[in-house]
């Protein structure tokens, strides 16, 4: 008890209100706290790239196949269980103690142990795990791609309804989503529509949300950023109050740009270099980005799905060492 007692960590309850206007109460562990004994290694988990899940949406293929997605619920706590040569790791709450017997939400490798469960789960069911991208599981032409406890899948009815159903059986998951023409997937902060072979993916909500936040000068603008040096011109530095909405806003941008906005992409590079110290100039480049956000904030990436497999030509401007 003593050294149970030494050890433990404490929990807190977080609690997050729901739409309806409950509050859902979620014990999370204060990873700060935890000793380095408890990790080996590296604590941080794989996911998806951005790139991958535009192939998987837009990648040519049968017309039958279907796009669909799941959410994991509770994930974190679905994760396999500390073995038995492992160390007892101790936790506090309400001034009791307890021992910890799987991974908790709050906790540095939380996120790892969820996918090497779920990896190995993949692995068993005869899946093949991507060379390049360890979060792309195939088989036989049904493809998985994960991002923490939110998948992505791709194939025909028949091996979609096969997955969900194994799936249910060794995890708690909430009801999984098929996009079709009336019926939008919303994933990751971004909505993927279909119109018959034609797909998209688009950010529209998530940047209305974000300009609802801000109070933008009047007049419209061509690009986000037509001149670098104005960023350079007032270099008077922005309160610390200003500064953390600067970052925020970076952090934003980044994600559009990542996901369908390759056009701000440029100018929220230039933004993210002034980010430790933002200056007025930077935000006055700031407020021309979410300017030309708000008079595009309509565009899309989108696709034709053609059937059969896409090709592929490469170009080079250099001709190795020739003549």
């Amino acid at each position: 008890l003593k050294v149970a007692a030494g050890e433990a960590i404490r929990l807190r309850m977080l609690l997050e209100e729901k739409s309806d206007g409950r509050k859902k109460g979620r014990l999370i562990l204060l990873g700060y706290l935890e000793p380095s004994w408890w990790d080996f290694g590296a604590t941080d988990s794989p996911v998806a790239t951005m790139s991958t899940i535009r192939t998987l949406l837009f990648q040519n293929g049968p017309v039958e196949e279907v796009i669909s997605s799941v959410d994991v619920a509770t994930a974190f706590l679905q994760a396999a269980a500390y073995g038995p040569d492992e160390r007892v790791r101790y936790v506090t709450f309400d001034g009791k103690t307890y021992q910890l017997l799987g991974p908790i939400y709050g906790q540095r490798s939380a996120s790892k142990a969820w996918f090497v469960t779920l990896r190995t789960w993949l692995l068993s069911q005869g899946y093949s795990e991507g060379k390049n991208e360890p979060c792309v599981f195939v088989k036989d032409g049904f493809r998985v791609v994960i991002y923490v406890d939110d998948m992505i899948c791709r194939g025909t009815e028949k091996q979609t309804a096969a997955f969900y159903k194994a799936l249910e059986k060794k995890f708690k998951i909430k009801d999984p989503e098929r996009l079709t023409d009336d019926h939008p997937l919303r994933f990751l902060g971004f909505d993927i529509r279909k119109d018959k072979d034609v797909y998209s993916m688009d950010q529209e909500d998530a940047v209305r949300r974000l300009l609802e936040e801000v109070e933008l000068p009047m007049g419209e603008v061509e690009s986000p950023m037509p001149r670098a040096k104005s960023m350079y011109e007032d270099d008077t530095p922005l309160s610390e109050e200003e500064a953390q909405t600067y970052r925020s806003q970076v952090g934003s941008l980044n994600y559009f740009s990542m996901a369908t906005r390759f056009d701000i992409a440029l100018a929220t590079s230039r933004l993210s270099q002034m980010s430790h110290q933002p200056t007025r100039s930077a935000q006055y480049a700031m407020q021309r980005v979410l300017q030309y956000l708000a008079q595009s904030v309509t565009r899309r990436l989108e696709g034709r799905r053609r059937q059969g497999e896409d090709e592929m030509e490469l170009f080079s401007d250099s001709d190795h060492g020739g003549d």
